[in-house]
C-alpha cells in the first residue's frame, strides 16, 4: 500500500485507487474495528492519504452494496476530505462498476460509471 503512494508521490501522479476485497469495519462498531485484524492497515492508509493530500479513490466490497460515499474513517468516523468511498456490487444483485480518470481533472480525476449511470 505505501508502494502505491510512494509511486503516485514519484510520478506526480493526480491520484491513487486502492482496491480492496473486503469492507474493513465501515458499519461496525468502533469497538469492534480497534480490535479487528484490518485496523493496521487503515491506520497505515489514512496516515498515507492524508499526508498525500490528493484525491484518493478506496474501493472495496464485500457487504454487496454499492456505495459513493465520502470517506469516513471506520477507526474514529471522522472525514478525509480527499478520500471517496466506492463500495462495490455483490451476489445476489450483481452489475458493473467503471471508474475514468481524467488526469487533467487535478481536483476530481475519477468518474465513476454504474452499469450506464455516471457518478
Amino acid at each position: 500500500m505505501q508502494a502505491a503512494f510512494d509511486i503516485a508521490e514519484h510520478d506526480n501522479a493526480v491520484g491513487v485507487v486502492m482496491f480492496l476485497q473486503a469492507n474493513p469495519g465501515f458499519e461496525e462498531p468502533l469497538a469492534k474495528v480497534a480490535k479487528s485484524a484490518y485496523l493496521p492497515f487503515l491506520r497505515a492508509f489514512e496516515a498515507s492519504a492524508t499526508t498525500w493530500n490528493r484525491p484518493v479513490l478506496f474501493a472495496h466490497g464485500d457487504t454487496h452494496q454499492f456505495r459513493l460515499l465520502p470517506y469516513l474513517s471506520p477507526i474514529d468516523r471522522k472525514p478525509i476530505l480527499n478520500v471517496t468511498r466506492l463500495e462495490t456490487f455483490g451476489s445476489p444483485h450483481t452489475n458493473w462498476v467503471r471508474i475514468n480518470v481524467t488526469p487533467a481533472n487535478t481536483s476530481a480525476p475519477f468518474a465513476i460509471m454504474l452499469g450506464g449511470m455516471g457518478f
